[in-house]
């Protein structure tokens, strides 16, 4: 099980609450949703209970690339002018 896989774990609800182990249903393959860049999820419950989900190319599953901004003090006053 690694960081991003979606699990699943029975839980039992009667009485005290219980989880039992969590298996991992997929592993982190699939486009996630995170509400904090996207409004609407990448998944959906299908009526017969089937889960849908988004599955990325192989590009994009890559490793995204890393932006090195030098001087970004420098850019910034050129991109937004403070007017004394």
């Amino acid at each position: 099980m690694s960081i991003g896989d979606l699990v699943t774990s029975p839980i039992r609800t009667e009485g005290v609450l219980e989880t039992g182990r969590p298996r991992v249903l997929f592993e982190r393959r699939y486009a996630w949703w995170d509400p904090v860049f996207s409004p609407t999820p990448n998944w959906d419950l299908a009526p017969d209970d089937l889960l849908l989900m988004i599955r990325p190319s192989e590009e994009e599953l890559a490793a995204p690339p890393i932006h090195v901004v030098l001087n970004w003090a420098e850019e910034l006053k050129r991109r937004v002018p403070v007017n004394p």
